[in-house]
């Protein structure tokens, strides 16, 4: 499934980053877990993806602060 994900940070709740991740669920996957497995690898990615754009641009130095994500087709 295909996700568009939003990455806002610091107290003025700034849009920093917009990008598309696809992600993979398992066949074997409970379906009681596919919400935190969609919702763990996009957080996981957006974190990734901000440490990249922390080192390109020194005033950013803190802590995402939201992520938000919709899926897309």
């Amino acid at each position: 499934m295909k996700y568009k994900a939003t990455v806002y940070y610091n107290e003025i709740y700034e849009k920093v980053m917009e990008f598309e991740i696809d992600v993979e669920i398992p066949d074997s996957t409970d379906i009681d877990d596919h919400a935190n497995l969609i919702y763990n690898t996009i957080e996981n990615e957006a974190h990734d993806k901000f440490d990249v754009l922390m080192e390109q641009d020194e005033r950013l130095r803190y802590e995402i602060d939201d992520v938000t994500f919709q899926k897309i087709e």
